[in-house]
Formats: C-alpha cells, structure tokens, sequence
C-alpha cells in the first residue's frame, strides 16, 4: 500500500488504538507507531504499548516530533 503512495515504511505513521493487530504490525514492518489511547475502549494497555509515541487526543500528533 505505501509503495502505491510513494512512501517508505520510515516516512509513514500508524496511529491507533489496537496493539496487537495494528501497533505491533507496524513496527515489523519499519513503521513508527503511535499507540491512540482515547480509542482503547477496554484499556487493554494498562502500561506500556510498546508504540513509539503514546497520546491520549487526536490533537497531539501535531505536537509529536517524528
């Protein structure tokens, strides 16, 4: 998908709030990752994602440095 766009796993960024399917998978694939807490309805990271960036409001991208 991202070669269609042009764009290398480095240069993307997956945010969500799904750890096992979505987080882990895209940092296998040399994606940086931002795990969303405010989706995580059931608070299954209670600790640590694993995901490079962490936030708790869409509108805290804008302030992430990648």
């Amino acid at each position: 998908m991202l070669s269609k766009i042009k764009i290398k796993p480095e240069e993307a960024l997956m945010v969500d709030d799904r750890i096992d399917r979505d987080i882990k998978m895209a940092k296998s694939l040399g994606i940086k990752t931002c795990y969303a807490r405010y989706g995580d309805i059931e608070k299954v990271a209670r600790g640590k994602s694993g995901a490079d960036w962490e936030i708790r409001d869409v509108r805290e991208i804008m302030g992430l440095k990648i």
